[in-house]
């Protein structure tokens, strides 16, 4: 990680085209459905991520939730980046549409 000030501004020193060159790194903690998202931004930005999940699979949360659940958003806005959910879920993707068990 980069030294900062207060501000979060990164203070100008001798060295700042060295840090500049360096790849930025983000600790997300979670494995959900967000924070899998995030890390999929972040690697398409360049970014190191790396995912600290309580449980021993990825998603594990969801796989504990009722089997009757639905999405509360259409199927187009509930997407992860790079992953598009398919049509043939629905418009209310069911909660076996987003876990894979």
């Amino acid at each position: 990680m980069r030294d900062t000030t207060a501000s979060g501004v990164m203070p100008q020193t001798e060295h700042a085209d060295e840090a500049r060159t360096e790849r930025e790194r983000v600790v997300i903690v979670g494995g959900g459905p967000a924070g899998l998202a995030a890390a999929a931004v972040l690697n398409g930005s360049h970014i190191d991520a790396v995912i600290l999940e309580r449980a021993d699979e990825i998603g594990a949360s969801w796989q504990g939730h009722y089997d009757r659940l639905h999405l509360h958003t259409v199927r187009w806005l509930s997407s992860l980046p790079g992953l598009r959910l398919p049509r043939r879920e629905g418009r209310w993707v069911p909660r076996d549409g987003v876990v894979v068990t």
